[in-house]
Order: C-alpha cells, then sequence, then structure tokens
C-alpha cells in the first residue's frame, strides 16, 4: 500500500504546455488545438494538459503533444514558466512551457485525446488564443529569436553587478569545469 501525504496548505497543479513551430512555405507556422472540452471550449490554444503523478515534465510535454495531435520524434525544450494564479478558472495550476521544431515542412496534424480539431496557423496571424496563450506565445517567439542567433538577450544580472563581477563568476565556472565537456560552457 502506497503511502499517502496530506498537507495543511493548497497545492497547484502542474501542467506542461506545447509550442511547435514550422516552416510552410517559408512562412513560419505554431500549431494550435481547438479545446473540446471546458474551460475555453471551442478556443484555439496550445496542445497540453495535466501531469501525471508519476510522470516527469518532459515526459508529460511529450506524450501530450503526441495524444493531442500525433505529432512525434521532436525535441522539446522547456522555455518558460507561467504561474500567474488565475491563469486557469479549474484552480491553481503552474505550466511549464516547452518550445519545440517540426522539420517537416507543411505536415499535417491529427486532433485526438480531448482536442477536438488540431491545425497549423501563420505566427502572424493566430485566432484568438485561450487562457494566458498570447503572452505564452510571445515568449516563445523570444525564445526561438534567441536559440537561431536572431537577438542576443543579457541574462537579468543582479542590481549593481558590473563587468569585473561577472568576469570573476565565468572565471570560477571555467576553473570548475577544467577538463569537463566544452559543451557545459556553451
Amino acid at each position: 500500500m502506497q503511502k499517502q501525504y496530506t498537507y495543511d496548505y493548497p497545492r497547484p497543479s502542474v501542467t506542461v504546455d506545447i509550442v511547435l513551430f514550422r516552416l510552410c512555405g517559408g512562412v513560419l507556422n505554431v500549431l494550435l488545438v481547438k479545446r473540446g472540452r471546458e474551460p475555453f471550449k471551442g478556443t484555439w490554444v496550445f496542445p497540453g494538459g495535466f501531469v501525471d503523478i508519476d510522470e516527469r515534465v518532459g515526459d508529460a510535454a511529450v506524450r501530450e503533444l503526441r495524444e493531442e495531435t500525433a505529432v512525434q520524434h521532436v525535441v522539446l525544450e522547456p522555455f518558460a514558466v507561467f504561474d500567474d494564479p488565475k491563469r486557469d478558472p479549474r484552480g491553481r495550476t503552474i505550466s511549464v512551457a516547452h518550445a519545440g521544431l517540426l522539420l517537416s515542412e507543411c505536415s499535417g496534424v491529427q486532433a485526438g485525446d480531448d482536442a477536438a480539431d488540431a491545425m497549423w496557423f501563420p505566427v502572424n496571424d493566430p485566432p484568438p488564443l485561450g487562457f494566458d496563450h498570447v503572452q505564452m506565445l510571445a515568449s516563445a517567439l523570444a525564445w526561438l529569436a534567441e536559440r537561431l542567433g536572431v537577438v542576443k538577450r543579457e541574462p537579468p544580472w543582479p542590481p549593481g553587478m558590473g563587468m569585473d563581477e561577472r568576469r570573476a563568476f565565468r572565471e570560477a565556472l571555467k576553473e570548475m569545469t577544467k577538463g569537463q565537456d566544452d559543451e557545459m560552457m556553451r
């Protein structure tokens, strides 16, 4: 028998959302699903759902993408956490948003699970989106621009941290990782 834990304070649910990009005729597209259930029934959103109790967050993202769109074999990377306490009318949820690129141009998708439909939309002309997915799309586009080297974003340094302090941190990290794989430093 598995031990059950109880707590004196409420706990949020953890969800995943997947922002998947592709090119079709040179146009950047994003994959959306139409919700088949409330809340936001009939509204377009990113594929996603709840993380199962015995599941890793990354595995949940892969599973939800496959279940809702039949898309598989895509590398997904977490890019942001969305945690506004009112982001989901069902209750407190925290979403770990993932992004990825689909290399097969203009491939179709198939709605499944609780998705009523699944379609690709041009990034610059999506339909109205449910939940906080307008902000999620903006954040995913910033991630994509940075990931592809279109823009370089400075990390959020502590107030008053100058170049000398940054250099000292870099040197300490380099010293610590001497002899290890150079991939960590990229």
